[in-house]
């Protein structure tokens, strides 16, 4: 990060905001609660679909678990974009350094991820939403 932002004061006034957020919102404490009670229904959804023989079943509950826990993740980070654009409106940061945190960050990313494996919304998708919240959607 210490390279890819350099000197950005506002797209480091963006990273810092979100990561704020998620400590604000108590995000940590919410993932480790949704993935408890993911592990049991994981375990009883394999134990109920092994009974009745459909092959695999353990390893489709565990899929499945997977999949819905990284909507969540998701869900999480947008809500840390909005609350973290916030944040730097409040501090007097130019609202383009989020804009400039996403850019750089899909500049540096690794094509060919799948999306639906992601804890994080596309780079793509939070400019579009961020700049829907700043009002300046084209």
């Amino acid at each position: 990060m210490l390279r890819l932002l350099a000197a950005d004061q506002d797209a480091w006034a963006a990273l810092l905001g979100h990561e704020l957020a998620h400590i604000h919102l108590d995000h940590l404490e919410g993932m480790r609660d949704r993935r408890g009670r993911a592990e049991i229904a994981s375990s009883l959804a394999g134990l109920v679909l092994s009974a009745i023989g459909l092959p695999l079943a353990n390893v489709a509950a565990d899929a499945a678990t997977v999949l819905a826990d990284r909507a969540y993740s998701r869900d999480d980070e947008r809500e840390a974009d909005r609350i973290g654009l916030g944040y730097m409106r409040k501090a007097g940061f130019a609202e383009k350094g989020a804009i400039t945190l996403q850019q750089l960050l899909l500049s540096a990313g690794t094509p060919g991820s799948l999306p639906f494996l992601s804890t994080h919304p596309s780079g793509e998708e939070r400019i579009a939403v961020l700049l829907e919240l700043m009002g300046s959607a084209p």
